[in-house]
């Protein structure tokens, strides 16, 4: 699980880094950030934050001030950029949508979106569109991002065409950076915070039988499909398992077990 502090601060030249990679979001680390010499680390991913996972700070003051900050979320596309947070009620209510990237898409035609995650349940999100000059927030001060607190986003509005066409050009820049050569699966490493993988043949992978154990990397899914460890199946005689098409296949038993139907049952 990655905790996110998002600050009043938009690094614009980490969000070019990330899109010119053809990444959707764009993560940075920032170390020391009250010195001269901070450092600064960018982190280019397609898989979106959690709402459920943003907090107000993730540092410790009595130590070396290390901040995580994540531009929640850059979507090529629409070329929606982070603006700010604001705290202001709308007069009139939004739209309910799945994530901020369907309010990009309603929004595209306007220059500004504003998405906000209701404090019950981050989960519901809801979306209102605004042109130039009827933004409710002018006049009131930069918030902490948080459910509850509205994520505003300006873009120049575009014509669906181009946009069709840019995403286009996103489809087509990911299938060239596949992750894993033809027939393996990036599986995420166990305890990697879903920031590490390795490439996995998961039709004969002997703890990754039928799928990713750990998920597969960049997704939220629990996996491509039926996961099996064909090296914890009870019964089953040691370096007697193989997984075969995805499925472990048993060829011998313990002493004490009978093999049935793939399965060692008690004698």
């Amino acid at each position: 699980m990655i905790s996110t502090a998002i600050h009043h601060t938009n690094n614009s030249m980490l969000q070019t880094t990330c899109g010119q990679q053809n990444h959707l979001y764009s993560y940075q680390f920032t170390e020391n950030y009250t010195t001269p010499s901070y450092k600064l680390w960018c982190l280019c991913v397609d898989d979106a934050p959690n709402p459920k996972d943003m907090i107000d700070g993730c540092h410790d003051p009595t130590a070396e001030t290390t901040d995580v900050t994540v531009i929640i979320p850059y979507q090529l596309a629409y070329q929606f950029v982070w603006y700010n947070c604001h705290a202001f009620t709308p007069t009139t209510p939004g739209t309910l949508v799945n994530s901020a990237r369907d309010c990009f898409a309603t929004c595209n035609p306007y220059s500004w979106a504003g998405v906000v995650y209701d404090q019950q349940d981050p989960n519901v999100i809801t979306c209102r569109c605004y042109t130039h000059d009827d933004h409710p927030w002018y006049g009131t001060s930069a918030t902490s991002c948080l459910p509850g607190a509205w994520f505003i986003y300006n873009h120049f509005p575009q014509p669906s065409e181009a946009v069709r066409k840019r995403y286009k050009g996103v489809q087509e820049g990911k299938q060239k950076r596949e992750l894993c050569p033809d027939g393996l699966t990036a599986c995420s490493v166990l305890d990697s915070e879903g920031l590490a993988f390795e490439c996995l043949d998961t039709s004969q992978e002997l703890e990754s039988c039928g799928g990713c154990r750990y998920g597969m990397f960049m997704s939220r899914e629990k996996g491509e499909g039926p996961s099996e460890d064909c090296t914890v199946i009870t019964g089953a005689k040691l370096g007697a398992v193989t997984c075969q098409s995805g499925r472990c296949v048993v060829s011998e038993c313990e002493d004490g077990y009978t093999l049935q139907n793939n399965e060692c049952l008690v004698k």
